[in-house]
């Protein structure tokens, strides 16, 4: 199946899952619900996702790229990140975003294997973060629905292993010793790198690997207090900790490849899960679409950095 093929049937999903979402939903309670929203917390809310959020996000990378030793302007990689959430929306395939951040960071610091590491190693940790605060707010929350708390601890248990497995050496020797015997000579260099990458990212020291956790923490708790402050101003009767964990089935169902940008499955997750909570389905309905609208915003801000640094470069 072809990579257009692919972004087709994705394409197809989102669409079929909102129709059968609005199908469900009275679309005219919907709209009574948005206009009686209050401003105040919305911009609260719209604060944390489209401003702190990013932030965070580009500053994640940085303190990556410094356990590899390498630098790069706050600016620069925000403009990086933003871009590549643009091209995310328009890529073909489901991983749009991270090649369009690993090529324009590779480029940036000559080091397409840093770039390699940073990539993953991000995504690691926002995972780890993710399940491991959505894991917390699970044994807190007292009204869940029911479902086996092992499901979490399994999945945090199995992240927390692979973090660790690539920061250690036996497997990495283990890997280079793989690669040395059945790759040939230029995919060989390229992966050799990588371990040399990788095994930099491992001496980095512990401060290093304690800041990311920290700052990935940040982001994820700015999330899901955006998305928190958005459910007060719908009147949505959820909690902080209702949040944690919900947002958390969002996050690994939305990233599951079926859909383009998460469109449709997160809505139609968060109206299961919501009103499985007692949330309206207008209301249930409302929070998704007000947090896919933050997610394009932040790719249509990208789209327009990118604008403007192509009509510089035809200018230059």
């Amino acid at each position: 199946m072809s990579e257009r093929t692919s972004y087709y049937l994705r394409l197809l999903v989102s669409l079929a899952l909102l129709a059968l979402i609005l199908s469900r939903v009275d679309l005219q309670g919907l709209i009574r619900v948005l206009g009686a929203a209050e401003p105040k917390k919305i911009c609260l809310g719209l604060f944390l996702l489209l401003v702190i959020s990013p932030l965070l996000g580009s500053l994640k990378v940085i303190v990556l790229l410094r356990g590899q030793n390498h630098t790069i302007a706050f600016s620069k990689m925000l403009g990086i990140d933003l871009t590549s959430r643009f091209y995310g929306l328009l890529a073909p395939s489901g991983l749009g975003h991270g090649a369009v951040r690993w090529y324009r960071l590779g480029s940036e610091i000559h080091d397409r294997a840093a770039a390699t590491v940073c990539v993953v190693f991000n995504r690691l940790s926002q995972t780890l973060t993710v399940v491991g605060i959505g894991t917390l707010c699970w044994i807190a929350d007292h009204d869940k629905p029911a479902l086996s708390t092992s499901i979490f601890f399994y999945g945090l248990g199995a992240l927390a292993l692979l973090y660790t497995a690539l920061l250690t050496a036996p497997p990495r020797v283990m890997g280079e010793r793989l690669c040395r015997r059945f790759l040939p000579q230029r995919a060989l260099e390229l992966a050799l790198r990588l371990f040399r990458s990788m095994e930099t990212m491992a001496g980095a020291g512990f401060t290093i690997h304690l800041l990311l956790m920290l700052v990935s923490a940040c982001r994820q708790s700015a999330l899901i207090g955006g998305g928190f402050f958005l459910a007060m101003a719908l009147g949505a009767p959820v909690t902080l900790v209702d949040l944690g964990w919900v947002s958390a089935v969002g996050f690994l169902v939305g990233h599951l490849p079926v859909s383009v940008a998460e469109i449709g499955v997160r809505e139609w997750t968060y109206l299961t899960i919501l009103e499985s909570l007692g949330v309206e389905p207008s209301v249930a309905l409302a929070l998704p679409l007000l947090l896919s609208s933050a997610s394009l915003t932040v790719a249509g801000v990208g789209g327009l950095v990118e604008l403007v640094q192509v009509r510089r470069g035809h200018k230059q």
